[in-house]
């Protein structure tokens, strides 16, 4: 359990591998050029009929609270378990996660404090569930931006938060995917400091 702050820094690659359960409740930092990464552990075991054969186990990794900032890479594309769930708290960063994301009661938001319109590439599906949100930034024509290189599955609020207020009619593209299921279940939006934005709202268009 991670209730501190664990940093990975550019050109280091930490490694967890077996059977492993990390879950997260602190600040989880990996920074640009930085990889933390989850492997199987190949182990010998007997069959029903006593023969040997030679298994694998896997590490898991989950999100309760806190935050996980990933703007090197983050890694839990193994055999045994490919999903990492975030039951709380932000998965923030402009960098890349090797695996499959159940977004079920945190926050997505590409993108940083100090990059906040970023890129976050995720290589597997994306799934958000009714408690989950995605955040967006938005400051002139430019957004910050979900990359899913998998189906994506939405449900949930879309939050949208602007530095300046867009002209009528401006568009932005804020995700890609290869297929979806599902549809925002709602749209907030609110400037930088957190004041609400009630004048107006974005109508979003499902290109699939």
């Amino acid at each position: 359990n991670n209730v501190g702050n664990i940093e990975v820094v550019a050109a280091q690659s930490l490694q967890l591998a077996g059977d492993t359960a990390f879950v997260n409740r602190g600040e989880l930092q990996i920074e640009a050029g930085g990889e933390l990464q989850f492997l199987d552990q190949m182990y010998g075991a007997l069959d029903a009929d006593n023969n040997p054969i030679v298994a694998e186990i896997g590490p898991t990794f989950t999100q309760l609270d806190g935050i996980t900032t990933v703007d090197g890479v983050l890694d839990l594309d193994t055999t045994t378990n490919y999903e990492i769930e975030f039951a709380g708290g932000v998965l923030e960063g402009g960098g890349e996660v090797l695996a499959a994301v159940m977004n079920n009661g945190a926050t997505v938001a590409p993108g940083n404090t100090a990059n906040p319109l970023g890129t976050l590439t995720i290589d597997q599906t994306y799934v958000q569930s009714i408690t989950g949100q995605l955040q967006i930034r938005i400051n002139g024509a430019t957004s910050s931006y979900l990359s899913v290189g998998a189906p994506v599955v939405l449900a949930g609020e879309l939050r949208v938060v602007l530095n300046t207020t867009p002209m009528i009619d401006d568009s932005f593209e804020i995700m890609a995917h290869t297929g979806r299921t599902g549809e925002f279940g709602s749209v907030t939006v609110e400037m930088f400091d957190g004041t609400p934005v009630d004048d107006f709202t974005f109508d979003i268009t499902y290109d699939d």
